[in-house]
């Protein structure tokens, strides 16, 4: 009922979603073939699989560090990476990343317990970072973001927070991440 009401609304609109995508997969089909599978960029995060322990710092608060966990984990048959972060001051994040194939775009989305939820996109890897952008809304503000992610070898990552005010970046915060090991 609901495919053939699709199929019927798709008829109607030539230039419908649906054709959209007919048109898109007839013409590249490799791309076709990719959707629902592990794209090869995702290799570029296997390092960040594992527990880490997380340091916030705000740069507003000042003060000493918020702490935490977070753990990394493939999900949905490794299209994505699942971060599960907890805060010793009960805060909860849940993040995926991955690599939309069909975008040609590195995705991140994030959702909390404070009922943020958000997307960003990033072109890629430049050296040991990534950089993802995107428009929030924070606790019902709007704010221009960035989170730049920069590996410090194979034990350490941080994680910085810009917000573009008035066309420039200010610093809101560093989350520094340190793997925890076995035992």
């Amino acid at each position: 009922m609901v495919l053939t009401l699709a199929l019927l609304l798709a008829a109607a609109d030539p230039q419908g979603l649906y054709q959209r995508l007919e048109q898109r997969f007839a013409n590249d089909p490799a791309a076709a073939a990719a959707i629902g599978r592990p794209a090869p960029q995702m290799r570029e995060m296997d390092w960040l699989v594992g527990t880490w322990d997380v340091a916030t710092h705000l740069e507003a608060r000042g003060g000493p560090p918020e702490t935490g966990t977070s753990v990394v984990t493939p999900v949905l048959g490794g299209t994505w990476l699942e971060i599960r972060n907890v805060f010793a001051h009960g805060t909860q994040s849940l993040n995926y990343v991955g690599y939309g194939a069909a975008e040609g775009r590195w995705i991140s989305i994030a959702f909390d317990t404070l009922m943020n939820g958000n997307r960003a996109t990033s072109s890629g890897w430049t050296g040991e970072s990534i950089v993802f952008e995107g428009d929030f809304v924070i606790l019902g503000l709007q704010a221009h973001l960035r989170q730049t992610v920069t590996r410090d070898g194979p034990d350490n990552y941080s994680a910085i927070m810009d917000e573009r005010v008035e066309g420039r970046w200010q610093r809101l915060g560093v989350n520094y991440y340190h793997r925890r090991r076995a035992g």
